[in-house]
């Protein structure tokens, strides 16, 4: 609702649901804004790459993947990247959420596990991570070394360092307290002005989210 309303606006929006309901309870929404825009029922690692690709090759294109675990393959994101003007991705990516019963500490991960995780993060290097998280039983050390991982896997599909950025997104804290980490938002972009404003507005969530838990004053009027 976001992406319809915001101005100015997007040419067009596409939007990707797997469950029957939900599709059409979004589109009852999306029809009462006038814009253009199309839901559309269907496997995202299906639909998304066909619809990136109807977007015209010079047209810039902004596309967000979120997942509830590892529902977005890697493959996914690398054919979306594949294409000739890269689009801009914000990617929730779920570490904090279901992703951590998926990647067990405490008895062995059956074969379906590590499939869906062989799927989801660009190499296997997940495996070496995890098995660094048995050894030395350091899950803020893991946490950060699997983001970092997916981090490296944009850069291997041509997105610059400096132009990725994350942002860790907490529950609301109480006044003095602290949020609990629900998952990381990935960012990545192949222009130097769009990785400068997304890397404000994340530096500014942080700071918004550091006054509403008492972390920082409120600033002066």
């Amino acid at each position: 609702m976001l992406a319809l309303r915001t101005q100015p606006g997007f040419e067009r929006c596409w939007f990707v649901e797997l469950d029957k309901k939900n599709k059409e309870a979004l589109e009852t929404r999306t029809s009462a804004i006038p814009r253009r825009s199309e839901v559309r029922l269907g496997d995202v690692n299906v639909l998304v790459p066909r619809i990136v690709g109807e977007v015209p090759p010079s047209a810039p294109c902004f596309c967000f993947l979120d997942p509830e675990a590892t529902e977005v393959h890697w493959s996914t994101v690398a054919q979306v990247a594949g294409r000739a003007k890269r689009p801009e991705i914000l990617i929730n990516f779920p570490l904090e959420m279901a992703f951590q019963r998926l990647l067990t500490t405490r008895e062995p991960m059956d074969a379906a596990s590590q499939e869906k995780a062989d799927r989801f993060f660009p190499t296997p290097e997940w495996r070496a991570v995890r098995q660094a998280r048995l050894d030395d039983r350091n899950p803020e050390k893991a946490k950060e070394r699997y983001l970092n991982l997916y981090k490296k896997g944009l850069e291997g599909l041509g997105y610059k360092p400096d132009r990725i950025h994350s942002l860790m997104v907490k529950t609301p804290g109480q006044p003095g307290g602290k949020g609990h980490p629900v998952y990381h938002l990935v960012f990545a972009s192949d222009h130097p002005k769009g990785s400068e404003i997304m890397k404000y507005v994340l530096e500014r969530q942080n700071w918004l989210d550091r006054i509403v838990m008492g972390q920082l004053p409120f600033p002066e009027a």
